[in-house]
């Protein structure tokens, strides 16, 4: 028991180290792994510079002449044709040119599809520019929430180095969403980390666009002072990087100044924002200008200037929420001047127009509510569909550990029961030892006290020859008692009946292989089976250490064994 204890340990203390070196290459293969997925994937830098240039040569091109601009793209994309890398950033030279054409469909087209190739060749800082360039476009909420927080959660991993321009651009677009939603205050936090980093970096044109949106932002918590000051820095700045894009910006001030009643500057300002708009190849929204400055004429009274600039605003518009706007405040100029012939026509265009745009939206509405039912019923199923599956991968792994455990738990009772076993038989053999130990033992004593009767015999012999005639009668009565107490056939029974106690149908055995064997071969088998040597047996029996030995070969003759095999060998098989 104590060399299974001994192994057992050993056996413990090798799983102990075993476990311990597997741990560490673990370790290792997860910090390899963890090493090659951290940082981005290595860019040729011929490439690298290649669109670089090219990046600069659009930049000239993007907002003046758009069929130049698709030019340098396509020669990037003839240059590099296999790479991975040139086809990522001509998705993202696409985006933007088509969404400052406002061609905005096809912008998210470019950025949707080259997203994941982005994300899966780890162009981190290719992959965030796509997010921003569809959050700029998206008009969902939630969907810009989602771009953003994708982002955010791409910034905080901090894995790799950012552009800190698409840093300043990710907060100001989160500046935006607040602003949209009504979030002054978190909308002013974002913009003023934009305008910081827009200023760290030298970012003239970012720097110009996040002051123009705070400016929107405290006009609309009515602080136009603040608001106007932050407009006038806006256009300083954006004088200075592109004057023929800082009509947004002359608007803005238009409207605060018209918030201030500083009317003659509202309409220079106003007028200056027409004039960036004619420069401007693709001007968004032109005929908004028209509103404000009709607003102004308004409020000086000056009625048919203000009368011609809502009309024009109402013939401009695009689209037909602009046009709603425009009927409303047509119908609000002709109150103003006590036409209500005039009012009441445009205010019934209005409600026939929002009618109309109300069914669309409505049926468009509907239809977008049945996708969506469709599209959760699918999503519900699919999801379904993995919970039966994981609940069925889960019962298959229960039941291929329970066997695990069963065929753990049968090998360990197995081993078990070999070691009980085991254990059982070293006891009877222990106990075995201990008869054959007890019987050699009883036969020592059993010889020595025949020994002491022989002597006896002896000296009462002496005894008989001294004095023949006085104890002759006596002697022989002695001596008769002396060799009935050395009767060695009942001592010999004795002990035949308690060697089979411990070696049953030894003799029976013996008797088998060969009828003729004496009770002296026998007691020759029995004294070699309990391991005795020629000298004891000789002394038990009275005889020569010689005669044993010829005893033993005679014997090996009778039981017909084969000569290299040892007759105390044979016995100690049965």
């Amino acid at each position: 028991m104590d060399r299974d204890k001994k192994v057992g340990l050993q056996m413990a203390i090798i799983s102990q180290n075993g476990y311990k070196k597997c741990k560490l290459c673990l370790l290792f293969v997860l910090l390899w792994c963890l090493g090659c997925k951290s940082g981005q994937n290595p860019i040729h830098e011929e490439i690298r510079r290649a669109c670089i240039e090219s990046d600069k040569t659009l930049n000239q091109y993007i907002q003046v002449d758009s069929s130049k601009a698709f030019t340098v793209i396509r020669n990037l994309e003839r240059k590099f044709p296999n790479s991975t890398f040139v086809k990522v950033n001509a998705a993202i030279d696409y985006a933007e040119l088509y969404h400052y054409w406002n061609e905005d469909s096809l912008a998210v087209s470019y950025a949707s599809r080259n997203l994941n190739l982005a994300g899966r060749n780890h162009f981190y800082n290719e992959q965030i520019h796509l997010y921003l360039i569809l959050i700029e476009i998206t008009e969902n909420y939630k969907s810009a929430l989602n771009y953003l927080e994708k982002v955010e959660l791409l910034l905080e991993s901090k894995r790799y180095t950012v552009d800190p321009a698409l840093i300043s651009r990710f907060y100001y677009l989160f500046g935006c969403y607040y602003y949209e939603i009504r979030d002054y205050s978190n909308a002013k936090y974002n913009l003023n980390k934009s305008l910081y980093l827009s200023r760290k970096n030298k970012l003239i044109w970012e720097e110009s666009k996040a002051l123009n949106i705070l400016s929107v932002v405290f006009e609309n918590e009515l602080k136009p002072k603040k608001a106007l000051q932050y407009i006038n820095e806006a256009i300083r700045i954006g004088e200075r990087f592109s004057p023929i894009n800082c009509g947004g910006y002359y608007y803005q001030k238009g409207v605060i100044l018209n918030h201030l009643k500083r009317f003659s500057d509202a309409e220079a300002a106003i007028l200056k924002a027409k004039e960036c708009y004619k420069m401007h190849p693709h001007p968004h929204n032109p005929e908004i200008l028209e509103s404000v400055l009709a607003e102004v004429y308004l409020s000086q009274k000056k009625y048919k200037e203000a009368g011609d600039n809502y009309r024009a605003f109402l013939a401009k518009a695009k689209y037909q929420s602009t046009k709603v706007w425009a009927y409303n405040l047509l119908s609000k100029y002709y109150f103003e001047v006590k036409d209500y012939k005039n009012a009441y026509m445009v205010n019934k265009e209005s409600i026939k127009l929002r009618d109309s745009i109300f069914s669309t939206e409505r049926t468009f509405f509907i239809v977008q509510k049945r996708t969506d039912y469709e599209l959760a019923k699918k999503e519900l199923e699919i999801k379904e569909t993995q919970v039966r599956f994981r609940l069925s991968v889960a019962i298959f792994i229960c039941i291929v550990i329970s066997i695990l455990i069963f065929v753990k738990l049968s090998h360990r009772n197995s081993l078990l029961m070999r070691q009980l076993a085991k254990v059982n038989e070293e006891k009877l053999q222990q106990e075995i030892e201990f008869e054959q130990r007890k019987s050699a033992l009883s036969t020592l004593q059993l010889s020595q006290h025949n020994d002491v009767l022989k002597n006896l015999k002896k000296d009462i012999e002496k005894i008989g020859h001294v004095n023949p005639d006085l104890i002759k009668d006596q002697t022989r009565s002695i001596i008769k008692t002396l060799e009935k107490d050395l009767n060695i056939d009942n001592e010999w029974n004795k002990f035949k009946l308690h060697f089979e106690l411990v070696s049953p149908c030894f003799f029976e055995t013996l008797k088998t292989r060969n009828s003729q064997l004496t009770d002296l071969d026998l007691k020759h088998c029995a004294y070699l089976k309990m391991n005795l040597t020629p000298k004891q047996v000789a002394q038990i029996l009275g005889v020569a250490p010689k005669s044993v030995t010829l005893s033993r070969v005679r014997i090996k003759k009778k039981l017909h064994l084969p000569e290299e095999e040892q007759l105390a060998d044979f016995l100690k098989k049965i």
